[in-house]
């Protein structure tokens, strides 16, 4: 009996060891998993820090770039403001200039007039004779002399006739719509360029057009070449690339055009289609000078090839100067397509710059198209072009060397392609810089 008792308190003291290392291994446990649930709060306490610090960083840098942009914007406002002031002061000051002109002409005149019809009365007066021609009054030399004067005064100087017309507003000239409506009358009147078998659906022609135009920029006075510079300016929107879409019978016809002024170097004729060439009217001071300067244009012009329009302001008034322009019309080998000679009006000066407008547009036309098509500049897609390429180098045996063509499996070309398109995309940036370099120089 006493041993069974003690074999039972020797098994319940092992149970109750048992129990304690069992408690003491459930609270290790415990411990550890509440050490780990404190390590995985702490972990995404500082997941979250970072996300915080990451987020401000990304606001202060949004923050920044708008405020920089503002910045930005703040500029180009004030740069167009200041632009504009400019301008405002450059027309205000001419027009100082072109009233100071006129009341310095209008006193020279108004001293003068005294001399001149006396010399007038004087003309018709025979010194062999001591009586007057006629008696009649409306043939009495003070009475012709008057009429002259009054005719005179009634008819508008060229200088004049330009500055209206440099301040007339609403008259600008479409150059770009007027060459698309051309282009799609002259290939709607083709059988052939409705036909969509034998068509392109979308053509693109670029046209570019120089203004001869004699400037002298150094001058003190408001003279005949600043009026006809200011009138010419004031039709044409020079050194910007314009572009007109138009469609007729779902045929797309796009010009970009752009119109730059002549200058004393012939790069300025690079890719030019047609001149639009201005002779000035008479003017004693420059007369040599102006000679000189068309002389040089067309010099450049014949060497160039490139047709010319010819706007001949010349009045008549010398004939030495008429000559001399005559001359250059005629024996300077220039390829003339057209020319207009103005009636001496408002109306007149206009309608003279608008059918040279026209001649221009025909030359071109007819140059552009061809049997109903016109000669365009084809439209590439990039990726078409790229995945061209390399079908052509995918699918042709000749570019594959013998001892590549054993490792050319799916993963091996597959490969090679991935090569390819980096070569492939700087050699087609390299051909775009070539043209732009070549071809495309000439364009702003």
């Amino acid at each position: 009996a006493e041993k069974r008792k003690a074999e039972e308190e020797a098994r319940l003291a092992a149970i109750e060891r048992q129990r304690q290392e069992e408690r003491k291994r459930a609270e290790a446990a415990e411990k550890e998993r509440q050490r780990q649930l404190a390590l995985e709060r702490a972990e995404e306490e500082r997941r979250l820090a970072e996300a915080k610090r990451r987020a401000e960083e990304e606001a202060a840098r949004a923050a920044e770039a708008a405020r920089i942009a503002e910045e930005a914007r703040l500029k180009r406002i004030r740069e167009e403001e200041e632009r504009q002031e400019r301008e405002w002061q450059r027309k205000l000051d001419l027009a100082r200039k072109l009233v100071a002109f006129r009341r310095w002409r209008r006193r020279v005149d108004e001293q003068r007039r005294g001399a001149r019809i006396t010399h007038r009365t004087l003309e018709q007066v025979d010194p062999t004779s001591l009586t007057p021609r006629s008696l009649s009054r409306a043939t009495t030399p003070t009475s012709f002399a008057l009429q002259s004067f009054q005719s005179d005064q009634s008819r508008k100087r060229p200088e004049d006739l330009f500055y209206c017309l440099g301040n007339l507003s609403g008259r600008k000239i479409d150059i770009p719509s007027y060459i698309g409506e051309g282009l799609v009358n002259a290939v709607s009147s083709s059988q052939q360029a409705a036909d969509p078998e034998t068509s392109s659906r979308y053509s693109v022609s670029m046209f570019k057009m120089v203004v001869i135009i004699p400037t002298f920029p150094d001058a003190d006075d408001v003279n005949t070449f600043e009026t006809l510079s200011l009138w010419i300016h004031s039709r044409f929107a020079f050194n910007v690339q314009a572009i007109n879409k138009r469609v007729h019978n779902n045929k797309h016809v796009e010009v970009r055009s752009i119109i730059v002024e002549s200058q004393d170097q012939a790069e300025s004729y690079a890719g030019c289609d047609i001149a639009l060439f201005i002779v000035p009217p008479f003017d004693s001071l420059r007369r040599d000078e102006c000679i000189s300067f068309l002389s040089k244009q067309a010099s450049h012009l014949s060497k160039s090839s490139i047709p010319s329009v010819i706007l001949n302001l010349d009045d008549g008034s010398d004939e030495v100067y008429s000559q001399m322009i005559r001359n250059l019309i005629d024996k300077g080998g220039v390829k003339i397509v057209g020319e207009v000679s103005p009636h001496w009006t408002v109306e007149g000066l206009d309608s003279s710059l608008a059918s040279c407008c026209g001649m221009i547009r025909s030359a071109f036309v007819g140059a552009q198209v061809v049997d109903g098509e016109v000669f365009t500049i084809d439209r590439v897609s990039l990726p078409e072009l790229g995945r061209l390429c390399l079908r052509n180098i995918l699918w042709d045996t000749e570019h594959l060397v013998d001892e590549d063509s054993a490792k050319a499996t799916e993963r091996r070309i597959l490969q090679l392609l991935k090569e390819t398109i980096p070569c492939l995309v700087l050699e087609l940036n390299n051909a775009a810089d070539g043209m732009k370099r070549s071809l495309l120089a000439s364009w702003p």
